[in-house]
């Protein structure tokens, strides 16, 4: 076979893998939300440029300083953050920024939560990362998040996950009822 082709499989190996996979079906996830994000192509980008812009999302300042690990506004049920940072909350929507620029980031993160708040949805995930593969190990992504959530007016907490939704590359996020003038 020529270099960077595919093996095909006989039509035997085929109907042997129909046979083997016939009855795998998905996990079900109610109420999840998984956006998967694949870079795109120049053409894509190319096509994208000549769109008609979209709104800006919220203007966000730049980060001073070490955000804080943990946020709340004041007025939260102790239990509700009890519950929040222990992961016992269920997780209605999740949005990874791996791989995002800082103004891509900004942009999702603004519109995963106005979204997830117009759904009626309260407790968030969001994957940012650990920074592994930054200059300095620094993670890029989580110290602007910070700062932007904290900034975001529907953002009543954040807290980092527990290990098994991703410890410290992921926070929990509870954002607040949508009102029903906004609904």
């Amino acid at each position: 076979m020529g270099k960077g082709r595919k093996s095909e499989l006989s039509e035997e190996e085929q109907r042997l893998f129909r046979e083997a996979t016939a009855d795998v079906r998905p996990l079900p996830q109610p109420g999840r939300v998984i956006t998967a994000r694949a870079k795109p192509d120049h053409e894509q980008r190319r096509r994208a440029a000549q769109r008609e812009p979209e709104p800006p999302a919220p203007a966000f300042s730049d980060p001073l300083g070490e955000p804080p690990s943990h946020f709340h506004r004041g007025g939260l049920q102790s239990k509700l953050l009890r519950r929040l940072r222990t992961g016992d909350l269920p997780i209605e929507a999740i949005l990874d920024l791996h791989g995002m620029r800082l103004e891509e980031a900004r942009v999702a993160l603004a519109r995963f939560i106005d979204t997830a708040q117009a759904r009626g949805q309260r407790c968030l995930l969001l994957i940012h990362g650990k920074g592994y593969g930054s200059e300095g190990g620094r993670g890029v992504l989580r110290h602007h998040a910070l700062h932007w959530l904290s900034q975001h007016p529907a953002l009543l907490a954040y807290t980092p996950a527990q290990a098994r939704d991703g410890g410290e590359g992921a926070l929990y996020l509870l954002i607040r009822r949508s009102s029903p003038e906004q609904a």
